[in-house]
């Protein structure tokens, strides 16, 4: 039998210490903003544990609220609303209700001690506070919408056992600065380039042809980023970018922290005057012209909920670019002036035909054309400065 050397006493002191140290590190690398332990880790053998993230708490917080008893409500009169509230400092997790008015008016907390203030009412994504305690944040609220708003409601009316009510309870992460970490902005980017890449692996697997490029397949055309980068485009806020100092930085991740926190539920029913839907905002005529133009792409035949599937929505994105991007090839008479994802994103927003005249007229200058509407103006120069940040 070999006997082993043993290990000198200097040597074993010299291994505790860097195994001490490494461990120190791992702990410190986990302690956040005061949350309290529960993530397990391995180490060498031996279990630690981590610091949740704010993500894993925002996801937690919404556990919580689909758990709980159902929202409470008066006809015409008042509505309850359920809060997830943080305390960043304990890492506890509480439950409150607070009754507001159908129209979003605070009438009452069912707590007391806990001073909720909502600064900006917005159904399902307002914005909160709590008064008197900097270390309170809602992380969650579920709140009562009417069913006639949800598209996925048509179907499930035509069930025996369908409910009667006139509201159901929805669940979602309404933004705050705390929630945008680098957790959820993480999380939001992900989401999409997995949305994306699912949307151009099925028209890949469907075999769409390019009706810009014959012979070539519509999801080999249409540049990955362009897709990703149009959402954020449409989802951040023209009038807040002008007073952005960071070149939009911050409003990106705002968008993709609220992406993070509610995956498949982000954006998901937003309806602007237009009728523009979801996360990528098409309207109606618009999305059934994809159905058309590309019929084994698989698209959903209805188009509100064509827009609440962000995969399906991902499909009709890359579609439309393939489609404008064969008018633009065919109208535009400038050989000297390459189709630029800036004239795509110009046609996404106000249709192409503006962006031919402009082009026509203007060549290399088309982009401050007076042919464009301001919103579509404003719209360019929000595209080129969201895609400088190479978030995709």
């Amino acid at each position: 039998m070999q006997i082993l050397p043993l290990i000198k006493r200097r040597s074993l002191s010299k291994i505790y210490k860097i195994f001490v140290g490494l461990a120190i590190v791992v702990v410190i690398a986990g302690a956040g903003i005061g949350f309290a332990m529960s993530r397990e880790l391995q180490f060498f053998g031996l279990q630690f544990f981590a610091r949740p993230t704010m993500l894993d708490k925002i996801q937690t917080g919404i556990a919580m609220l689909k758990a709980s008893p159902r929202l409470e409500y008066t006809e015409g009169v008042k509505h309850q609303t359920a809060l997830a509230i943080l305390n960043v400092k304990t890492g506890e997790l509480m439950e409150r209700r607070i009754w507001i008015t159908p129209d979003g008016t605070l009438l009452s907390s069912e707590d007391p001690k806990i001073d909720v203030v909502i600064k900006w009412s917005n159904v399902f994504n307002s914005v909160y506070e709590i008064r008197g305690n900097s270390d309170l944040v809602v992380v969650a609220n579920k709140f009562l919408i009417e069913r006639k708003f949800l598209p996925e409601q048509k179907t499930l009316q035509l069930a025996e056992d369908a409910p009667k009510s006139r509201y159901t309870d929805m669940v979602y992460a309404p933004y705050s600065e705390l929630l945008r970490t680098p957790e959820t902005i993480a999380a939001g980017t992900a989401y999409l380039n997995v949305r994306a890449e699912e949307a151009y692996r099925d028209l890949r697997a469907r075999k769409v042809m390019s009706l810009a490029y014959p012979g070539k397949l519509a999801a080999d055309v249409v540049p990955p980023d362009l897709a990703k980068n149009i959402i954020l485009t449409e989802q951040v806020d023209p009038g807040w970018l002008t007073l952005s100092e960071d070149g939009g930085k911050a409003l990106a991740e705002r968008t993709l922290a609220i992406i993070g926190a509610n995956g498949a539920w982000a954006y998901r029913y937003i309806n602007s005057k237009a009728g523009a839907r979801g996360l990528a905002q098409f309207i109606e005529p618009t999305y059934f012209g994809m159905i058309d133009y590309y019929p084994n792409a698989g698209l959903i035949k209805d188009h509100q909920l064509g827009m609440t599937d962000h995969t399906n929505a991902f499909k009709a994105i890359i579609l439309f670019f393939d489609l404008h991007e064969a008018e633009l090839r065919g109208k535009i008479q400038r050989a000297d002036v390459p189709i630029t994802k800036a004239m795509l994103a110009a046609a996404y927003n106000g249709g192409p035909n503006r962006v031919i005249q402009s082009v026509n007229r203007y060549g290399a200058g088309w982009e401050q054309s007076n042919i464009f509407h301001d919103e579509t103006s404003t719209y360019i120069k929000k595209y080129h400065l969201l895609e400088a940040l190479k978030i995709f």
